[in-house]
């Protein structure tokens, strides 16, 4: 063999050698690119479950708060309606005194009416009538001839009359009160069943 040839078989040996060593780093690439994928698919499905486990615990942190807020607002709700009927209690327990007085003053005679005494009385009536008051307490609006509501009156008797209507209010014998807008005592009425001739008929 002479030196061309054995030149030329090494120039084929060494391109041999390149292509072999092109085709393992093609190889090696490939597997390289797999493995990659395999960790960005599992980097993926790790990403998935921890944002499925974000948004589950974000529901139920979520769904917590809504219930602490509707137990804050029920305790609120259940205060308040205790401070309420110890009012409402306290109030029931004063409103005697109030009668005591009003009655007191409706009894006194004529020639009384300007003695010191019954000054007195109506100023203590007057502070008294206050004091309720700043806590939410005021006579209910009855009137004369309206007509009778079981919701705001009670009737004291129901009783023939001339002037007033059936069904209608005679006489206020006692003043209703009412704490805010709810009743705390019904007024306390005298009622009309109608003219008497008309009762007679009913009873005849």
């Amino acid at each position: 063999m002479n030196v061309e040839d054995q030149n030329r078989a090494v120039g084929q040996e060494d391109a041999a050698k390149a292509g072999a060593e092109v085709v393992a780093d093609e190889g090696q690439e490939a597997e390289l690119t797999i493995e990659a994928e395999d960790e960005l698919e599992t980097l993926k499905a790790a990403l998935e479950e921890a944002e499925a486990r974000a948004a589950e615990y974000l529901d139920g942190w979520q769904r917590a708060r809504a219930e602490f807020a509707n137990y804050r607002r029920r305790q609120e709700q259940q205060r308040q309606q205790m401070q309420a009927l110890a009012k409402a209690n306290l109030l029931l327990q004063l409103l005697p005194v109030m009668d005591d007085l009003r009655r007191a003053l409706e009894t006194v005679p004529e020639e009384s009416k300007e003695e010191p005494w019954v000054s007195g009385v109506e100023q203590v009536q007057r502070k008294w009538q206050a004091t309720l008051e700043s806590l939410g307490l005021s006579i209910m609006p009855v009137e004369a001839g309206e007509a009778f509501d079981p919701a705001y009156h009670e009737a004291l008797t129901h009783e023939p009359n001339e002037e007033v209507d059936a069904g209608h209010i005679i006489q206020i014998v006692q003043p209703g009160y009412q704490v805010d807008d709810t009743v705390l005592r019904p007024a306390l009425v005298r009622v009309s069943s109608g003219k008497p001739e008309l009762n007679q008929e009913v009873d005849e």
